[in-house]
């Protein structure tokens, strides 16, 4: 897949449905994918509350692709 804004929306959409089929407890509070083409990678951010927890917990990762 090339590394662009659109492939950018639909990781994030796969993400949420990720998320929300699978950790019900889990409430996104913020989703957030950049495109690095040059890089060849997405950085993305995650906060997300679970369960009644008042803290966001964050999460920052870099993908990139391998061949």
């Amino acid at each position: 897949e090339p590394i662009t804004t659109l492939t950018a929306n639909l990781l994030k959409d796969e993400i949420v449905r990720t998320i929300t089929n699978w950790e019900p407890r889990a409430s996104i509070a913020s989703l957030d994918i950049l495109a690095y083409p040059d890089q060849d990678g997405y950085s993305v951010s995650l906060f997300f509350y679970v369960g009644n927890n008042t803290a966001p917990t964050a999460v920052n990762l870099i993908l990139k692709r391998s061949r």
